[in-house]
């Protein structure tokens, strides 16, 4: 939905840029119109941008990575879901913490945005590696970076 803000509508798909851990990606990221029931489902824009968030962080990290979303997490836990490679047991989580910008979406507003998630996620309770994500809607422009705990 947040994509349609700034994008018009595929196709062509949305080209994405995807930055992680230094390497650079490109990706065509396909999405439909948002329908009047779907526009009037998510009538908040914060909620929209954080669903939307998690939804094209899902995408881009099984992308580049092949990770899939296991759950979500518990309070305090410095983060938003579990992901775990693909193939791999559920006992070999990550965390993932998403966030995403909608108007200001520069790569230096990211990077900025994304040094919070990794904090955040450094102080969470849960001692498990973490992945951060922050998503550039008007930019389309995604950020990835790893840590370990």
């Amino acid at each position: 939905m947040v994509l349609s803000w700034f994008h018009v509508v595929p196709p062509p798909a949305t080209i994405t840029r995807i930055r992680s851990e230094g390497k650079q990606f490109a990706v065509d990221l396909a999405w439909k119109e948002p329908t009047l029931q779907v526009r009037l489902a998510h009538g908040n824009d914060t909620d929209a941008i954080e669903y939307g968030a998690y939804a094209v962080a899902g995408l881009c990290l099984h992308h580049v990575h092949r990770w899939k979303l296991l759950g979500r997490t518990q309070t305090a836990s410095g983060a938003d879901f579990f992901i775990i490679p693909e193939g791999a047991p559920a006992e070999e989580f990550v965390r993932i913490e998403v966030s995403g910008i909608a108007k200001n979406s520069g790569v230096t507003e990211l990077e900025r945005r994304l040094r919070t998630k990794i904090k955040q996620l450094a102080h969470g309770d849960l001692a498990r590696p973490g992945v951060a994500v922050v998503v550039g809607f008007k930019t389309a422009h995604v950020l990835i970076s790893e840590i370990q705990k």
